[in-house]
């Protein structure tokens, strides 16, 4: 909501043609599936002609992918920044870089179940966080998929290592 601001919603579609598109979408996603952080940083430039946009996966002060139309790289002090924990912008003389970072979900611990652990836990999934569900009871909520990890046993035992 912007009571009454303006917001610009920037949308590009991507085309799965372009030759570095597949490999660096599958660098974000094995990122990703690995639970580690990275920064996306896209970097836009009006070359007089037109907009040029370039894209790049930055993880632990490397470039580990790029998609960059225009032969740029990332610099040096933007590779050594540390991964921001919100989206920023950093702008240049010539180019804008939009830095959006990527963050392993945060998990939700749910202790007990019945009918509020019934609720919360799909509340956790929709929001993006990773539920980890703690219950004595094994139970079975037909037709939902919570996609989350349920451990069936008494706190004091599941905890005991």
């Amino acid at each position: 909501m912007t009571c009454g601001g303006e917001v610009d919603v920037l949308v590009e579609t991507f085309d799965k043609r372009m030759p570095a598109a597949p490999d660096f979408f599958a660098h974000v996603v094995a990122l990703l599936t690995r639970g580690e952080r990275g920064r996306l940083v896209t970097a836009i430039t009006y070359d007089g002609e037109g907009i040029v946009t370039d894209r790049y996966l930055l993880v632990d002060g490397a470039c580990v992918a790029a998609m960059s139309a225009s032969g740029r790289v990332v610099p040096g002090d933007l590779l050594r920044a540390s991964t921001p924990p919100v989206s920023s912008l950093l702008e240049g003389e010539t180019v804008r870089y939009f830095i959006d970072p990527l963050l392993p979900p945060v998990t939700v611990y749910v202790f007990g179940s019945g009918h509020i652990g019934m609720h919360l836990v799909p509340l956790c999934r929709l929001v993006g966080f990773r539920a980890l569900w703690w219950t004595i009871e094994r139970i079975s909520f037909r037709g939902t998929d919570f996609r989350t990890r349920t451990i069936c046993a008494p706190f004091r035992l599941s905890t005991a290592r």
